[in-house]
């Protein structure tokens, strides 16, 4: 029988699947929206997070002052999880293979 999905194919259609059902959940309200700083930390890692917020790619969100709670948009987070983070680096930090030329 012939294949007429490639591998790679077959695992970008999964992944966007698995982010739709993320976004009806929460649209539904079975999932929360947000995802506070700590639980974000936990479930993608910390240097991740980090990294999308300096790239761009994910919002810290804070509303108030002083000891008010960072969350994080939960679709922006899985997102990003799901993209590959070196491509991500180098679309936001285009000189950093510079030194490898």
């Amino acid at each position: 029988m012939r294949r007429f999905v490639d591998e790679e194919t077959k695992r970008e259609l999964q992944e966007f699947a698995e982010l739709i059902s993320i976004a009806t959940l929460t649209k539904v309200g079975l999932l929360p929206e947000f995802i506070n700083q700590s639980d974000a930390w936990l479930q993608f890692g910390k240097a991740n997070v980090k990294n999308w917020v300096s790239w761009g790619i994910v919002k810290r969100i804070k509303e108030g002052e002083r000891n008010t709670t960072v969350r994080y948009s939960r679709i922006e987070l899985e997102a990003a999880a799901r993209s590959n983070n070196r491509l991500l680096y180098f679309k936001f930090n285009p000189d950093a293979g510079s030194s490898f030329n």
